[in-house]
């Protein structure tokens, strides 16, 4: 015990000193003047500029650096901004013979249509599948071959109904699709119902949209109805979240029946709608009224498209010869108005390329045109004129990465009444055009008849380059 307590009272020895560290730390030496005073600010800068230090920092910063594309989002392409426009005499590829394979009955009506004509052709976000609506009611989605510039049948679905309007998915290869007394159903590239939206209206009953519409950031989906705006979350399918009421007797607004809606496409959530009244609403997702309302002076809008930068609103009329410009900066302010023959009732579409210099629309006349909308000015006629077919050209869609057009013909062309001097009365006459029907369907005979013994009909798709 005693020696425990003599080891606990011995001082603790120092630890050994740290070895001195070998490295040597440079300290900055500083320039100085004469007789070893420090220079100042502008004496340093002085002396750096002559031994060249700044003209090295110089060479730095004007090095020009690689410009950095920015990355497309999931599921989008790089678009190809077009300098010039030179559309090929004679498109590379067309298909008629998909529409052509009649009698067939057309989806769940028990109707044989004798001219199957194509209503609209669109390519896809992605531009690897090309979509069309005829009038049998069938939506066909065909594979698009770059390298050949071709397509193949993937699939044909039947609607149902009268196809009302039909919309590629901004991000993923889904189109959605609006028929007569059918919900809106969203389909993948194979054929396969991916979702599907109810517009119910205050009866709770279901009601068919007349135009759809997917937002910028594709999160929703706006649908047009009569006097009514309704809108769509992608994840919940079902039922509307949102409605919007566009008129009410106190306040008006869009009375008639909601025929096309453009997205904006720089600030998400915001849209402009045309209806039969002859007037364009600006809306958003923020408000439960429109935002703004001006009237033009034509009649019946079919189709809004908007430009790039969102400044520029075009809009074209049914039994109309133009397509105007409106100013949004301006709203109801008119910039230009273009000419395009578009006599007919029919939704005559036109596209824009990703540089909003070039507009292609089809024409009453079977003509493709092209304007320069970047430096017409005054000057509303067609910079090119291409005739595509002997009907009507309806259908307009540019390529999203390649300088390809895709368009379609094709319109309702009813018989000539013959006069008869017998006493068979109109009862008689009906049964003998019904006669003469059936016999018709029974061999086939899709043209001369149809098209009053002076043209051919062709209904299809064509594939052009620019």
């Amino acid at each position: 015990a005693t020696a425990s307590m003599a080891a606990a009272a011995a001082p603790v020895a120092d630890p050994p000193p740290a070895a001195a560290s070998t490295a040597v730390v440079e300290k900055k030496v500083e320039p100085l003047g004469e007789g070893g005073r420090k220079l100042n600010r502008q004496e340093r800068r002085a002396m750096m500029r002559a031994q060249g230090i700044f003209e090295e920092k110089a060479k730095k910063v004007d090095e020009p650096k690689e410009k950095e594309e920015p990355t497309p989002a999931v599921g989008e392409r790089r678009r190809v901004r077009m300098d010039t426009v030179n559309i090929s005499d004679s498109p590379v590829f067309t298909e008629t013979r998909v529409f052509s394979d009649l009698p067939t009955p057309a989806g769940y009506q028990p109707v044989v249509y004798g001219n199957n004509y194509v209503r609209s052709v669109q390519f896809s976000s992605g531009g690897r599948n090309l979509a069309t609506t005829s009038q049998d009611r069938h939506l066909r989605l065909f594979k698009f071959d770059e390298e050949k510039c071709e397509t193949s049948l993937t699939v044909s679905l039947p609607l149902g109904g009268l196809i009302y309007d039909a919309v590629w998915h901004p991000r993923e290869e889904w189109i959605a699709t609006s028929s007569r007394d059918h919900p809106i159903h969203l389909w993948n590239e194979e054929g396969e119902r991916v979702l599907s939206f109810r517009g119910i209206n205050h009866l709770d009953e279901l009601s068919s949209a007349n135009t759809i519409r997917f937002a910028v950031d594709s999160s929703r989906l706006y649908a047009g109805y009569h006097k009514y705006l309704r809108i769509f979350d992608l994840n919940r399918p079902g039922r509307q979240t949102r409605e919007i009421k566009t008129w009410s007797r106190d306040h008006g607004g869009q009375r008639s029946l909601l025929s096309c809606i453009a997205v904006h496409p720089v600030y998400s959530g915001v849209f402009a709608v045309g209806c039969y009244g002859r007037s364009i609403g600006l809306y958003s997702d923020n408000c439960k009224s429109v935002e703004c309302l001006f009237e033009i002076g034509h009649s019946a809008l079919t189709e809004l498209e908007y430009s790039t930068d969102g400044l520029r609103l075009y809009g074209a009329t049914r039994n109309d010869s133009s397509i105007v410009c409106y100013d949004l900066r301006n709203p109801g302010q008119t910039l230009f108005t273009l000419d395009r023959p578009g006599l007919t009732n029919q939704s005559f579409a036109f596209d824009l390329d990703s540089s909003d210099r070039y507009l292609f629309s089809g024409s009453s006349t079977g003509e493709v045109l092209v304007y320069d909308v970047k430096t017409c000015g005054n000057q509303t006629q067609p910079m090119q004129r291409v005739k595509a077919a002997e009907s009507s050209l309806v259908g307009v869609s540019v390529h999203p990465s390649l300088p390809v057009l895709a368009t379609c013909c094709g319109e309702r062309i009813y018989r000539m009444m013959e006069l008869s001097d017998d006493e068979e009365g109109e009862e008689g006459e009906e049964n003998r055009m019904k006669r003469e029907e059936e016999e018709m369907m029974e061999k086939g005979e899709t043209g001369e008849k149809y098209s009053e013994g002076k043209r051919q009909l062709q209904n299809g798709f064509q594939i052009w380059r620019m």
